[in-house]
């Protein structure tokens, strides 16, 4: 099973991520002789496009490596390309989120906001995570959806460059 965890700036969705990959190592990682076969990965979402988007040959195998990990923790996916990103970085990561679900490899996908925001553009990654302008399922596909809603932990800072 894959999560998508959602919500306002500061609210904790890395540190949950973080605990939710630490639990999961420590319950299916670790054999009676201590040593485990299951490999986590971390991932920025800023990383995961670069990677993606290189011609070096490290770029590509880590891209890989963690294309394949028994699960990935992406932090902080933006799923707003505008000016960012072309179409064909969008098909690389649809394509790396759809063959990870295909092969029944646990994701935790960290974003800030979904629905009709800034950070939010209809393309081929939210249809795939089926996400719309105006609707966040609860599930779809092999994704659940968890809404943070704390306070926030980390507050944007006062001051201005």
């Amino acid at each position: 099973m894959s999560l998508v965890i959602h919500g306002d700036k500061g609210v904790g969705k890395s540190s949950l991520a973080t605990v939710l990959a630490k639990e999961m190592t420590k319950r299916l990682g670790i054999d009676a002789t201590g040593f485990t076969q299951f490999k986590p990965r971390f991932l920025v979402g800023d990383e995961l496009y670069q990677y993606l988007s290189t011609k070096d040959w490290k770029g590509m195998q880590v891209a890989n490596e963690a294309m394949r990990c028994d699960l990935l923790v992406i932090d902080d996916l933006r799923l707003s390309y505008t000016g960012y990103a072309g179409s064909e970085l969008i098909e690389r990561v649809h394509s790396f989120l759809q063959y990870r679900s295909g092969s029944d490899l646990s994701t935790i996908i960290t974003t800030n906001k979904l629905g009709i925001t800034a950070d939010f553009a209809d393309n081929a990654v939210t249809q795939f995570l089926g996400v719309s302008g105006d609707k966040i399922p609860d599930k779809f596909g092999k994704y659940r959806y968890i809404r943070v809603t704390n306070k926030a932990l980390r507050p944007e800072p006062d001051w201005d460059l």
